[in-house]
């Protein structure tokens, strides 16, 4: 949205509701991952206050790994984020993603295996689908993918023809080993 500002009269935008998000296994790309959503999800409100931020972990280990970010990282509001253990595909993993899929903006899967990355997105997007989540109102699932089958990448068009465009893989090996070189004579 935007408004104009009262005392300067310059057009300045703003978002009317918070960033809530997911991170699917907690390993090295998972840390990482939130601090990116951390960053990426400090939008400002009408207000010009930050909006409220919300991160849900859900790992085998969460538990420990809580334990562990909260002595290296520290956030403005350990409330924020929220761990909770559990085997992913679990009756507790579902129970807890649905308590705020509806309220979802981004999800990120990162279990450490491409196939089983690419499986659990396109399951949340169905379980987000079926629980009445609109995917194509800033709605995004960013999976891990190093490398991709020619199954795969059909997998993903198809999915994405279904769920409206919001898988995304990021990760791929050969994006992130590429290079460009400039050189004269």
């Amino acid at each position: 949205k935007k408004a104009k500002d009262a005392k300067s009269g310059r057009l300045l935008g703003y978002v009317e509701s918070g960033f809530t998000s997911a991170i699917i296994g907690f390993g090295e790309t998972g840390r990482e991952a939130l601090k990116f959503l951390y960053e990426f999800g400090s939008f400002v409100g009408k207000d010009k206050e930050k909006v409220p931020f919300q991160c849900h972990i859900f790992d085998d280990n969460a538990a420990e790994e809580a334990g562990e970010l909260k002595r290296k990282i520290s956030f403005p509001n350990a409330s924020e984020v929220h761990f909770t253990s559990c085997k992913v595909e679990s009756e507790r993993f579902w129970e807890g993603l649905g308590k705020t899929i509806n309220e979802m903006n981004y999800i990120v899967v990162c279990l450490g295996d491409d196939q089983a990355n690419l499986k659990i997105a396109t399951e949340i997007a169905e379980f987000a689908l079926r629980n009445g989540r609109d995917l194509k109102d800033n709605f995004i699932i960013a999976f891990c993918q190093r490398e991709f089958s020619i199954l795969d990448k059909e997998t993903i068009e198809k999915a994405n023809r279904t769920f409206g465009n919001c898988l995304r893989p990021f990760g791929m090996m050969k994006d992130i080993w590429t290079q460009n070189v400039i050189s004269a004579n």
